[in-house]
């Protein structure tokens, strides 16, 4: 089960990227929506602040 963790993670990261980049292309609003993905993926990573701080 711990091996597996490492593979989620990539897998998350890989999934994330694509739907960052097709928010990006399709999406009328892709700064906001790029922004806003941006800001709760390092809200995740950093895990030291409260997720209502990434809603702007």
């Amino acid at each position: 089960m711990a091996m597996l963790l490492p593979l989620f993670i990539l897998v998350g990261f890989i999934a994330g990227y694509f739907v960052n980049a097709m928010a990006y292309h399709l999406s009328p609003l892709e700064d906001k929506t790029a922004l806003t993905f941006r800001q709760v993926l390092i809200h995740f990573r950093q895990k030291k602040y409260a997720w209502h701080d990434t809603v702007p």
